[in-house]
């Protein structure tokens, strides 16, 4: 006896289904033949163990197999549903597998030995010891854990697998235990208001996924029998039970008694062309992982394909082909013969980026953004990470890139580079042909038109807009003109930017604005003028490391109140040297949920019209997040700032450390903590010290934030942490396709004479 089946992964249970009710339709029949009083073991033959759906011989002529289910009157059970969809078993890889036939293994299976003879076939897998169950199970009647009927009506069921034997791994037992949970149909489908058939059909579907499940491990003659069990015998059976693990249901219990058996092993394995990579070729064997010996693991072939696909994409073969993987099983020799269909081709080298007439990005600016050069051996993830490159330009909607075979063939055979991740002593093949890349572009909207509609306590009401063009100086030449309005603060400023300047990720910016400036702790007239080069993250490319560096000039004229009747109006020329370091090792840029951030600020200035005084401004940023489980979120933030060089009225008051507010300590009015004048406004001051808690609870699209913060701002050159201000209070949260949108309300606990009852702050991302 020889047969050959295709096996997919978590998937064809379909097939079983009308398997089952083939074969309920042939216990029908049968029961009829003994009604009209025939004995139907005469004339009707059982079905086998390779028998999937009864011969049309054995079948009542009027039954149509593809005809409708009609409805029965008064039958009192409901058709099981055929056309539910179980999640998880349709769109997976598929291995082919076949069986050795019996005399090519040199035994025949008439002895009933036959691993073939065991397990049915997996597209219609039927019973391996035990008829097909029914409404009423004789293997439930007869196991003696049945008190009576079962009933038609069943209000809720407990499902339990146990393993007979010892033969499966631990490891494999509940890996498998949590694959069959999420897949189960007695699990996923389970109601108040099932009844025999449907369960019964469950448990079919349910005993078919284990013995894929149990073939998946490399046990590929494993039994498993289906028992139910009215809930009132089973307390009664338990007590007599040598195994006690089974668990009392409220009204039926449906148990699976699995035997693993015996643990394949791979016997042979064919790579096709593999060895047409030449020197490549043991790079990839190791690669691959699976060797003669090792247990016929369907997952561990599975994952050998995928790393053997990414090593050939990633060392030059551009247009290598795997084919689907096949097994020939030996169910005497208890092996599995894998067949892999590889042909590797050519080695390949990065040649020219080819854009086409008229391109929005030119070739050359590509080959700047991309990670590799003219000559270096191919990459897919290279190719990858250029279009994904080309995406965070934000000028285009689209991209494409396509590999194609370069006409010209021209070579330095002496440039040939290292293979990735080739251990020492390894030497890859040469790479004898070249690849073009062939990049398709549909551009995107240069111009954005934005506003913003803001509010802080403190602050006041603010009415921001802006106006940019991302391509204005192509390539990459972005113009922004931006205005504000507010209850304290207006602004125009212009912004050019050049993106990947020079190289790849490096950004130029300057930047020019006037504003008029009134607060509580000064009122400034200011004109600025400054300059960077900055290494920058973002949405697309979330970097660990960024950087800036620039100069700063400032001309401002400010008043610091100090007394009644004194304005403090002076001006101020300002020139500094700002720059940046940063480390991010958090998993998202504004909704992070792990990791932590730490920010080193420093700039030395000087002002030049008062006296050239000189001082050092620097500040420090953390901050951490603590995942307690997937909703709830524990984050916190510190921040420490200090000014040395120069006396606190030496300094612009729009220079120096202010506290309070959305962004430092909630409770608080904008700028209100820390020294204040005669008047009760703000001065500021040389130091600064700020710390932050908030517990993030999230309920779907929806959260709330309990927090408590703590700051003060000194007039000494370092923080004394003394007469810390202390703000809570809770926060609800929207969480938006771009982002969380934030509202905080909070309230000080420690006001002082002039602090307001309650602070409420709304903006988009969370507040650190």
């Amino acid at each position: 006896m020889s047969h050959f089946h295709s096996i997919q992964r978590f998937a064809g249970l379909r097939k079983s289904c009308y398997a089952s009710l083939a074969t309920l339709l042939f216990c029908a029949g049968a029961a009829k033949a003994q009604d009209d009083g025939v004995d139907s073991q005469d004339t009707v033959e059982a079905p086998s163990q390779e028998t999937v759906i009864p011969s049309e011989t054995n079948l009542p002529p009027e039954i149509d197999l593809d005809a409708p289910l009609t409805n029965m009157d008064d039958f009192g059970v409901d058709w099981p549903e055929f056309d539910t969809p179980i999640n998880g078993l349709a769109d997976n890889e598929e291995i082919a597998e076949s069986d050795v036939p019996d005399d090519a293994s040199g035994d025949s299976s008439e002895d009933g030995n036959d691993g073939a003879a065991i397990l049915a076939d997996q597209d219609a897998l039927g019973p391996s010891t035990r008829e097909p169950l029914q409404g009423i199970s004789a293997q439930a009647a007869n196991s003696g854990l049945v008190d009576g009927p079962l009933p038609s009506k069943i209000t809720d069921y407990d499902v339990d697998v146990a393993f007979s034997d010892a033969l499966i791994s631990s490891r494999d037992r509940s890996d498998l235990l949590q694959r069959f949970n999420a897949l189960s149909s007695l699990e996923t489908l389970n109601d108040d208001d099932s009844n025999i058939a449907q369960i019964t059909r469950r448990a079919n579907l349910d005993r078919a996924l284990l013995l894929r499940l149990l073939r998946i491990y490399g046990h590929y003659d494993g039994i498993v029998e289906p028992l139910f069990a009215a809930s009132s015998a089973v307390a009664d059976a338990q007590n007599d039970a040598a195994d006690n693990n089974v668990q009392i249901s409220d009204d039926i219990l449906v148990n699976f008694l699995v035997t693993a058996g015996p643990l394949y092993r791979f016997g042979d394995i064919n790579l096709g062309n593999l060895r047409d990579a030449g020197d490549d070729y043991p790079y990839f064997i190791r690669t691959f992982g699976l060797a003669s010996g090792d247990v016929a693991n369907s997952d561990d072939i599975v994952a050998g394909e995928e790393r053997l696909a990414q090593a050939l994409a990633e060392n030059g073969y551009a247009f290598a082909n795997l084919a689907p993987a096949e097994l020939v099983i030996d169910h005497q020799a208890l092996s599995a013969d894998l067949s892999l269909e590889i042909t590797p081709g050519e080695k390949y080298r990065f040649g020219n980026i080819n854009v086409g007439d008229d391109p929005l990005l030119s070739a050359r600016h590509l080959l700047r953004i991309a990670r590799f050069d003219t000559g270096d051996i191919f990459r897919a993830s290279r190719v990858e990470d250029l279009r994904r490159a080309i995406l965070a330009t934000g000028l285009v909607s689209s991209v494409s890139i396509t590999a194609v075979p370069a006409e010209d063939k021209e070579i330095d055979p002496e440039s040939e580079p290292k293979r990735l991740g080739v251990a020492g002593g390894d030497t890859p093949a040469k790479a004898t042909e070249i690849v073009d890349l062939n990049v398709d572009i549909a551009p995107a909207p240069l111009r954005t038109i934005a506003g913003e509609l803001g509010f802080g306590t403190g602050e006041g009401f603010r009415i921001a807009a802006s106006w940019e063009h991302r391509n204005f100086f192509p390539p990459e030449g972005l113009v922004r003109v931006r205005g504000v309005v507010g209850t304290q603060e207006q602004l125009l400023g212009a912004t050019y930017q050049r993106n990947n300047f020079r190289q790849r990720d490096t950004v130029l910016n300057v930047n020019a604005l006037i504003a008029n400036v009134q607060r509580d702790a000064f009122d400034a007239r200011t004109l600025s003028l400054s300059a960077n080069i900055q290494r920058q993250t973002n949405l697309i490319f979330q970097k660990k490391w960024t950087w800036s560096a620039g100069v700063e000039f400032v001309l401002t004229d400010e008043s610091d109140i100090a007394g009644p009747n004194d304005t403090g109006r002076e001006t101020f020329g300002i020139a500094a040297l700002p720059a940046s370091l940063a480390y991010d090792g958090s998993d998202d840029l504004l909704d992070p949920s792990k990791g932590f951030r730490v920010a080193i600020l420093v700039s030395p200035e000087v002002s030049l019209i008062t006296g050239n005084v000189g001082y050092f401004r620097s500040q420090f940023d953390a901050s951490f997040y603590q995942p307690f489980s997937d909703d709830i979120i524990l984050a916190g933030r510190t921040r420490l700032a200090s000014i040395t060089g120069a006396s606190t009225f030496a300094i612009a008051p729009s220079r120096r450390f202010y506290s309070g507010g959305g962004g430092s300590v909630r409770g608080f009015g904008f700028q209100d903590v820390g020294p204040i004048d005669i008047n009760g406004d703000p001065v500021g001051g040389r130091s600064l010290a700020e710390f932050s808690l908030e517990a993030r609870v999230r309920f779907g699209e929806f959260g709330v934030v309990p927090f408590i913060d703590a700051g003060n701002v000194y007039d000494s050159s370092f923080p004394t942490f003394r007469r810390l201000r202390y703000g809570a209070g809770i926060g609800l949260r929207y969480y938006s396709s771009f982002g969380p949108l934030r509202l905080d309300i909070g309230t000080p606990i420690n006001p002082g004479p002039n602090d307001a009852a309650i602070g409420v702050y709304v903006s988009l991302g969370q507040a650190f």
